[in-house]
């Protein structure tokens, strides 16, 4: 974790925002900690990699199938209860919408260098433009 440490931190804290919002904000969707990766996320290296990072730390907790056969797209995630507190989330399994990018940004990944300070997490998570789709769309 040292090396994405960082990292992390900004993925889990983005991921619970956006949770967070999707349940208590301008919608007020019903839902849980899950969530599903899109399949073009998982792909990219370095977010892989701190998506592996948290869940050999359990920030974030996966299904029996990732856990034997790895990350895919079909991977069920759930951020740790301990985040359903903090990002006041209801601590069930919702309908699982999934993170997305908005634009696919290849040059961001084609750098290999992971973000060491927590301005370069901040500036690779603004320029990541995470989202919520839901699995219906």
């Amino acid at each position: 974790i040292q090396e994405y440490g960082v990292l992390v931190k900004r993925v889990v804290e983005v991921i619970g925002n956006k949770l967070s919002f999707r349940v208590h904000g301008d919608h007020m969707l019903d839902g849980g900690c899950n969530f599903h990766v899109d399949a073009a996320l998982i792909e990219k290296n370095i977010f892989r990699e701190v998506l592996e990072a948290c869940i050999s730390y359990s920030l974030i907790i996966v299904d029996p199938t990732t856990v034997t056969n790895g990350i895919s797209h079909q991977s069920e995630f759930r951020l740790s209860f301990i985040y359903g507190v903090v990002f006041w989330l209801p601590m069930r399994k919702g309908d699982g919408p999934i993170i997305s990018q908005l634009k696919d940004k290849l040059n961001l990944f084609s750098e290999s260098k992971v973000p060491a300070t927590q301005n370069e997490a901040n500036n690779f998570m603004k320029e990541l433009e995470l989202d919520l789709k839901e699995t219906d769309e």
